[in-house]
């Protein structure tokens, strides 16, 4: 059996009517509005041709920010 690999928090703050627009959207899709988020990042990695090699990625002991590296 794959373990899924654990999921970590995330605390955005958006308007009202985004809010409304993410719910709405994801209820459409019958996802929740984090799946939603999730997917969107992924479908934008797909279309942009999203290059993590050539990006800045922060990498961290213990998931701690401060012990946080950032490596190019």
């Amino acid at each position: 059996m794959i373990k899924k690999p654990k999921t970590k928090t995330l605390t955005i703050r958006i308007t009202p009517e985004t809010k409304v627009l993410l719910k709405t959207i994801a209820e459409n899709e019958d996802r929740s509005m984090g799946n939603m988020i999730e997917k969107l990042i992924r479908d934008y990695r797909k279309q942009n041709i999203f290059d993590a090699s050539s990006a800045k990625i922060p990498v961290c002991i213990h998931g701690l920010v401060s012990h946080c590296k950032v490596f190019k």
